[in-house]
């Protein structure tokens, strides 16, 4: 009898395991932890990430949406901005 098969989604790992197996797209989480960082709350920029399929994108939101529980500075600075939550999309 075959095993089933079980294809990888990020969507199931912890924000723990999520950290810890993160290693491609650094420069580019970087850049956009750095934009959110930067934000005032008057007038934000956008981020679009586009690529094509399994190049990592929903992984790469995912990562942020980590750094934005675990890092409570940015936390706070997300929740400051408005009365609404930060709009991370995956």
């Amino acid at each position: 009898m075959a095993l089933p098969t079980r294809k990888f989604n990020p969507g199931f790992l912890t924000d723990d395991e999520l950290v810890a197996s993160y290693c491609v797209r650094t420069a580019e989480f970087e850049l956009l932890v750095d934009v959110l960082r930067d934000c005032t709350g008057a007038s934000n920029p956008h981020q679009l990430v586009i690529g094509p399929r399994g190049s990592g994108k929903t992984t790469l939101l995912l990562r942020i949406a980590a750094e934005l529980h675990r890092d409570a500075a940015l936390a706070w600075n997300s929740h400051r901005r408005s009365d609404k939550r930060l709009p991370v999309m995956a």
